[in-house]
């Protein structure tokens, strides 16, 4: 059984003792310390779907979302080599600010593989991708990695709350996503 099973479980099953010795108990009714320690209970177990719903207007961005895109990104071969070059993200301590230069840079980039293509007018990043396919500048999986991720960076710039893990992500994967990018021009 992994660690965090037995966490849920220890939580849960100490939150069912304190119910239950609190409803035996002669002088106290259910009241709201009983579902306070009801919910205490269950919170355990649905933390799995808590973390699936997205309120409209309200987002989180975790490392592990990240986490996610970066092990698809060295999948699809989009990583590049660190050439050593600075990019404006690195400088930031502020997740936000990361993720909202790292998004800056990738629109960068990615307005400069559309030009090398003969490409000069304004699509849109959807667009972007199109015809990037077609001339063969990107992979479907590369594609799909990108489409994964302008989403999450726009959440950032935006405001949403973002994972303190974020901003050393972008700094590293994010980073070596633009240096791939480059590399195709």
């Amino acid at each position: 059984m992994n660690q965090s099973r037995c966490i849920t479980i220890i939580i849960s099953f100490i939150a069912c003792i304190l119910i239950i010795a609190h409803i035996f108990c002669p002088d106290v009714a259910i009241d709201s310390i009983t579902v306070a320690l009801l919910v205490l209970a269950l919170v355990p177990w649905m933390l799995p779907l808590l973390k699936a719903i997205d309120l409209p207007g309200v987002g989180r961005i975790e490392f592990q979302d990240l986490e996610k895109i970066g092990n698809e990104a060295k999948q699809a071969g989009l990583l590049g080599a660190d050439a050593g070059q600075k990019y404006s993200f690195e400088t930031v301590d502020d997740p936000n600010l990361a993720l909202s230069g790292l998004r800056i840079e990738l629109e960068r980039v990615l307005k400069a593989l559309v030009h090398s293509i003969g490409i000069n007018t304004r699509p849109t990043t959807s667009q972007y991708f199109g015809a990037l396919v077609y001339a063969k500048k990107l992979s479907a999986e590369e594609t799909v990695v990108l489409t994964q991720l302008i989403p999450i960076l726009n959440r950032a710039a935006h405001g949403a709350l973002v994972d303190e893990g974020a901003a050393k992500w972008a700094i590293s994967v994010g980073k070596q996503i633009i240096v791939g990018l480059e590399a195709k021009i």
